[in-house]
Protein backbone atom coordinates (compact mmCIF):
# COMPACT_ATOMS: atom_id res chain seq x y z
CA UNK A 1 0.00 0.00 0.00
CA UNK A 2 1.61 3.61 -0.94
CA UNK A 3 0.33 6.21 1.00
CA UNK A 4 1.77 9.80 2.21
CA UNK A 5 2.53 10.10 5.97
CA UNK A 6 0.64 11.89 7.73
CA UNK A 7 2.14 15.17 9.05
CA UNK A 8 2.41 14.45 12.78
CA UNK A 9 4.52 14.01 16.62
CA UNK A 10 6.45 10.95 14.66
CA UNK A 11 7.06 13.60 11.20
CA UNK A 12 10.79 13.28 9.98
CA UNK A 13 11.19 9.59 11.99
CA UNK A 14 11.91 7.24 9.20
CA UNK A 15 11.40 3.71 10.24
CA UNK A 16 11.98 0.35 8.07
CA UNK A 17 9.31 -2.63 9.14
CA UNK A 18 10.78 -6.12 8.39
CA UNK A 19 7.95 -8.41 9.99
CA UNK A 20 4.68 -9.86 8.52
CA UNK A 21 1.17 -10.85 9.70
CA UNK A 22 -0.26 -9.11 13.12
CA UNK A 23 1.95 -7.53 15.84
CA UNK A 24 5.00 -5.79 14.29
CA UNK A 25 2.82 -4.35 11.37
CA UNK A 26 0.07 -3.06 14.00
CA UNK A 27 2.59 -1.69 15.78
CA UNK A 28 4.28 0.44 13.34
CA UNK A 29 0.94 1.40 11.53
CA UNK A 30 0.77 3.74 15.09
CA UNK A 31 4.02 4.98 14.16
CA UNK A 32 2.92 5.31 10.45
CA UNK A 33 -0.30 6.94 12.19
CA UNK A 34 1.69 9.69 14.21
CA UNK A 35 3.34 10.90 11.47
CA UNK A 36 6.63 8.79 10.86
CA UNK A 37 7.79 7.68 7.42
CA UNK A 38 7.34 4.00 7.48
CA UNK A 39 8.79 1.68 4.92
CA UNK A 40 7.27 -2.06 4.67
CA UNK A 41 9.97 -4.68 3.38
CA UNK A 42 7.97 -7.47 2.34
CA UNK A 43 8.97 -10.63 0.85
CA UNK A 44 8.08 -10.74 -3.48
CA UNK A 45 4.67 -12.85 -2.69
CA UNK A 46 3.46 -10.17 -0.14
CA UNK A 47 2.99 -10.27 3.10
CA UNK A 48 0.06 -12.88 4.36
CA UNK A 49 -1.81 -10.22 6.07
CA UNK A 50 -2.90 -9.58 2.16
CA UNK A 51 -4.69 -12.63 2.15
CA UNK A 52 -6.20 -12.76 5.45
CA UNK A 53 -10.05 -11.98 6.22
CA UNK A 54 -12.63 -10.06 4.15
CA UNK A 55 -12.31 -9.11 0.91
CA UNK A 56 -13.56 -6.16 -1.33
CA UNK A 57 -12.53 -6.75 -4.74
CA UNK A 58 -8.56 -8.37 -4.65
CA UNK A 59 -7.74 -6.29 -1.21
CA UNK A 60 -7.97 -7.07 2.02
CA UNK A 61 -9.92 -5.15 4.30
CA UNK A 62 -7.80 -5.99 7.32
CA UNK A 63 -4.47 -5.51 4.80
CA UNK A 64 -6.08 -2.13 4.28
CA UNK A 65 -6.27 -1.15 7.98
CA UNK A 66 -3.01 -2.86 9.15
CA UNK A 67 -1.30 -1.29 6.36
CA UNK A 68 -2.58 2.15 5.73
CA UNK A 69 0.23 5.32 6.32
CA UNK A 70 2.99 2.87 4.90
CA UNK A 71 5.46 2.88 1.86
CA UNK A 72 6.24 -1.06 0.48
CA UNK A 73 8.72 -2.57 -1.23
CA UNK A 74 8.87 -6.11 -2.36
CA UNK A 75 12.60 -7.53 -1.62
CA UNK A 76 13.84 -11.17 -1.53
CA UNK A 77 15.48 -11.34 1.84
CA UNK A 78 17.11 -14.70 0.87
CA UNK A 79 18.94 -13.62 -1.80
CA UNK A 80 22.62 -11.43 -1.21
CA UNK A 81 20.59 -8.59 -3.98
CA UNK A 82 17.42 -8.68 -1.76
CA UNK A 83 19.86 -8.40 1.41
CA UNK A 84 21.97 -5.63 0.02
CA UNK A 85 19.05 -3.12 -1.38
CA UNK A 86 17.95 -3.61 2.64
CA UNK A 87 21.27 -2.87 4.25
CA UNK A 88 21.25 0.32 1.64
CA UNK A 89 17.44 1.46 2.64
CA UNK A 90 18.43 1.09 6.51
CA UNK A 91 22.01 2.86 6.07
CA UNK A 92 19.85 5.29 4.27
CA UNK A 93 17.33 5.65 7.14
CA UNK A 94 20.01 5.38 10.06
CA UNK A 95 22.09 8.55 8.27
CA UNK A 96 19.30 10.46 8.41
CA UNK A 97 18.29 10.02 12.33
CA UNK A 98 22.23 10.48 13.04
CA UNK A 99 21.22 13.72 14.67
CA UNK A 100 18.94 12.10 17.40
CA UNK A 101 20.01 11.62 20.58
CA UNK A 102 17.79 8.60 21.98
CA UNK A 103 18.83 6.97 24.92
CA UNK A 104 18.09 3.04 25.13
CA UNK A 105 16.15 3.64 28.04
CA UNK A 106 15.16 5.64 31.12
CA UNK A 107 15.45 4.71 34.50
CA UNK A 108 13.36 6.90 36.52
CA UNK A 109 12.96 3.85 39.33
CA UNK A 110 15.23 6.02 41.82
CA UNK A 111 13.31 9.19 41.88
CA UNK A 112 10.58 7.01 42.91
CA UNK A 113 9.48 7.05 46.68
CA UNK A 114 9.98 3.90 48.11
CA UNK A 115 9.37 2.12 51.66
CA UNK A 116 12.30 0.85 53.54
CA UNK A 117 11.20 -2.67 52.18
CA UNK A 118 11.97 -1.58 48.40
CA UNK A 119 8.03 -1.28 47.86
CA UNK A 120 6.35 1.90 45.98
CA UNK A 121 5.38 4.25 48.64
CA UNK A 122 1.76 4.51 47.38
CA UNK A 123 0.41 7.10 49.40
CA UNK A 124 3.33 9.86 48.77
CA UNK A 125 2.98 8.92 45.14
CA UNK A 126 -0.85 9.58 45.58
CA UNK A 127 -0.17 13.08 47.78
CA UNK A 128 2.29 14.24 45.28
CA UNK A 129 0.02 13.85 42.22
CA UNK A 130 -2.93 15.65 44.09
CA UNK A 131 -0.70 18.17 45.66
CA UNK A 132 -2.40 21.79 44.93
CA UNK A 133 -5.97 20.35 43.59
CA UNK A 134 -8.89 20.91 45.14
CA UNK A 135 -10.65 17.88 44.79
CA UNK A 136 -9.31 14.58 45.73
CA UNK A 137 -10.00 10.93 45.45
CA UNK A 138 -9.26 8.75 47.82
Amino acid sequence: MNATPTPGPLAGLKVIEICTTIAGPACTRLLADFGADVIKIEPPEGDPVRQMGQHVGPVSLYAASILRNKRSIALDLKTPQGRELAAELIAFCRDHLAHLKCPRSIDFSHELPRLPTGKLYKRKLRDVYWAGHTSRIV
